[in-house]
């Protein structure tokens, strides 16, 4: 673990500072498709380096927890998508 020497200075929340105003539905389903697309490429290619790597290779490892870890993002997009209606 890490630990910064660098303090951070309390913050105080002023009107100009408030939250910004709801996000537009349309807008978070244009980048839930255009991340799902990522995720397919990224997919694709971490399943085609799997097929071509060794079992006993620390790399095939490497590329199977990449591979469940995309499984994992395209699962959370599919869950927003569907908090989303």
């Amino acid at each position: 673990m890490i630990h910064s020497t660098l303090r951070n200075p309390p913050v105080t929340v002023t009107p100009a500072m408030s939250p910004p105003a709801a996000v537009n539905p349309l807008a978070l389903q244009s980048a839930l498709h255009d991340m799902n697309n990522l995720l397919l490429i990224m997919s694709t290619y971490t399943a085609l380096a799997v097929d071509k790597l060794s079992v006993d290779s620390s790399a095939y490892r490497d590329m199977r927890q990449a591979k469940e870890a995309v499984s994992q993002a395209a699962l959370l997009a599919h869950e927003i998508r569907i908090a989303l209606k």
